[in-house]
């Protein structure tokens, strides 16, 4: 996998050379993107349990720490992580791209030789500085993640949804749902997030059998929906009691990225439209 060295938020030019920019250890304005591993359990626990009011059983972070759903099925995962290492360990990487390459019968070097970033260098003043605070003790410090995985259409007790945002199950068998994306607060105007979801996809694109991304998002959450639709997602469909949260139910919308060909219904498209009209006229 192509390794880089970029700059993020930069108000100077960052050469791409490793040998012009300053030593990686040095470096403390490094940022590392890798997949979740054994050690992170506590950091990751932490990070959903700050961003999300969703409580998710001590079960889900067993597994998610191992890539795996609670199925046992592949997870892909990536989070950003502050460090001060010269070099990432590509193995836990590798591992995880073939293990998602072999559950979506695809050859493992197309995802292997993905062109991703897997270091950039902050220069915007304000998220340095709040690094620069972070007491972590020489490890890893999380500071973005997003877990999600492909399922089968088949597989999807929901019918309805996958006759929502499929065309042909024969043509797209699979799709991909995003479980979780999110950043630490001080951390959310360096579009972390941004970089998350464009990074996923470029995965996804690779496997021509799925043919849509999807996710839930709590109708309340205004930042969340304006990121999702800034993004190029369709909200499809409001449904009723998703979440129950602390003994109180809330209504979600159900969002679509369609891709490798599969599209969105004339209705879908329309609507979209609609909303965008309607916005502008209301603000």
């Amino acid at each position: 996998m192509t390794k880089h060295i970029t700059a993020i938020n930069s108000t100077e030019e960052c050469s791409n050379s490793e040998t012009e920019c300053k030593s990686l250890t040095e470096c403390k304005s490094l940022l590392s993107f890798r997949p979740l591993q054994d050690g992170d359990h506590n950091q990751i626990k932490a990070l959903h349990e700050e961003l999300f009011p969703v409580k998710y059983s001590e079960d889900f972070y067993k597994n998610i720490v191992m890539n795996k759903s609670l199925g046992g099925t592949p997870l892909y995962s990536r989070i950003a992580v502050w460090n001060r290492k010269e070099f990432l360990e590509m193995a836990i990487q590798n591992d995880l791209m073939e293990n998602l390459a072999i559950n979506v019968d695809v050859n493992s070097d197309v995802f292997l030789d993905l062109d991703l970033e897997d270091r950039v260098v902050v220069s915007d003043k304000e998220c340095l500085d709040s690094l620069q605070d972070m007491e972590c003790g020489g490890a890893d410090q999380i500071i973005s993640c997003i877990i999600g995985g492909f399922v089968k259409c088949s597989e999807i007790k929901d019918g309805k949804i996958t006759n929502t945002l499929i065309r042909s199950r024969n043509v797209h068998p699979r799709m991909f749902y995003i479980m979780t994306l999110g950043n630490t607060e001080k951390f959310r105007k360096m579009r972390l997030g941004t970089k998350m979801i464009h990074d996923c996809l470029k995965m996804i694109e690779k496997v021509p059998t799925c043919g849509v991304v999807y996710l839930h998002v709590i109708t309340y959450n205004n930042a969340a929906i304006k990121f999702y639709e800034k993004l190029g997602f369709y909200r499809i469909e409001e449904i009723k009691d998703y979440y129950n949260i602390e003994d109180v139910k809330y209504n979600c919308y159900l969002y679509a990225y369609f891709v490798n060909g599969n599209h969105p219904t004339f209705y879908q498209v329309m609507t979209k439209a609609y909303r965008k009209v309607l916005k502008f006229f209301s603000s």
